[in-house]
This record gives structure tokens, C-alpha cells and sequence, in this order.
């Protein structure tokens, strides 16, 4: 599973199409002593050009939606969900608005 938009490159080459996919996923439980329990999913999205796999890392790579991104977790979500609970919040965000599943 890949999201697929137009990559809008730093450099004078131009906008390309480009595919994005979460790279990795983690969950993360954090209980400091008097407090409540901190619970959330960190993965990490990168980009490669549609066609020719290029892995894409430029000065605009986070502003295009690469790097690491944040969701809360839901308890006792399965880890094999966890993927796809990612790909449904990117889409929910402004810079991946347009991208389709691919």
C-alpha cells in the first residue's frame, strides 16, 4: 500500500508523481508516576518517484509529507492494523488531500 500525489521537487527539475509509504510503525507507551498513561502510534513516511523508484530526500521532503508523523493509539489496537491506521490519518492531513491509494 502506497499513497501516490505530485511531489512539488526543490530543485529546477519540477514537480514529479510521486508514491509514499510508511516505512515504519511504532507504538509507544509512556507512564510517568502520577500521571496518566501516554499512549501513540510514531511512523515514518518517504517518497520515491513514480515509475523509477528514486528515493526522493530534498529540501522539501517534510514540507511534501515525509518524515515522521504522530497519531494517538487506540488501547488494545493489533499491531498488524497499525499500517493502515497511518495510511487513514495521512490522508486526513492538508499536503496528502489529493493523494490516491496506489
Amino acid at each position: 500500500m502506497a499513497l501516490r500525489k505530485i511531489y512539488k521537487r526543490s530543485e529546477d527539475s519540477g514537480p514529479v508523481t510521486a508514491y509514499f509509504r510508511v516505512n515504519e510503525c511504532r507504538y509507544s507507551y509512556e507512564k510517568l508516576k502520577d500521571q496518566t498513561a501516554e499512549q501513540h502510534v510514531v511512523f515514518g513516511v518517504e517518497a520515491f518517484v513514480d515509475g523509477t523508484d528514486e528515493h526522493i530526500r530534498d529540501n522539501n521532503w517534510e514540507t511534501e509529507g515525509c518524515g515522521f508523523h504522530s497519531l494517538p493509539a487506540v488501547p488494545d489496537t493489533a499491531p498488524e492494523t497499525l499500517t493502515q491506521k497511518a495510511y487513514e490519518y495521512l490522508k486526513t492531513l492538508e499536503v496528502f488531500a489529493e493523494a490516491e491509494d496506489c
